[in-house]
């Protein structure tokens, strides 16, 4: 294992020579495309957590968690990039499952995200858009 932060030079030079395309990105975009199709599993860990009713809503429970409000903003995160504009559960995993080429996002991390997305931290945070 390498010790933190020392390698991290090289790696941002080697993503600024990707950007001006002195760099063959064949390599990144295989690992860019491994990582959506690795969300996969996480969803599917997520929607095995998650209860089923209101006395589960959220990872640990009935009550939100820190695990809820990292997770929640990643995956929403996750939304935005695959083309999510409101804080919306359906549409978050409509356009993740897009993205994936196949349904990824189950009933329960649907429900959980519209549970997030009614707290005022999460309409506070993205009152101006998914970002």
């Amino acid at each position: 294992m390498r010790p933190p932060f020392t390698a991290l030079p090289q790696e941002n030079g080697a993503l600024l020579a990707l950007y001006e395309g002195k760099a063959d990105a064949a390599g990144f975009f295989a690992k860019s495309k491994a990582a959506w199709g690795g969300l996969a599993q996480t969803l599917a860990f997520l929607e095995t957590h998650l209860g089923t009713d209101a006395a589960s809503t959220f990872l640990g429970g009935n009550q939100v968690s820190l695990a809820d409000l990292h997770a929640g903003a990643w995956l929403t995160r996750i939304g935005a990039v695959a083309g999510a504009t409101e804080l919306s559960g359906k549409q978050v995993a409509a356009k993740i499952d897009a993205e994936v080429g196949k349904a990824v996002a189950g009933p329960k991390v649907v429900a959980w995200l519209d549970a997030l997305f009614v707290r005022a931290s999460f309409k506070e945070v993205y009152a101006d858009g998914l970002h």
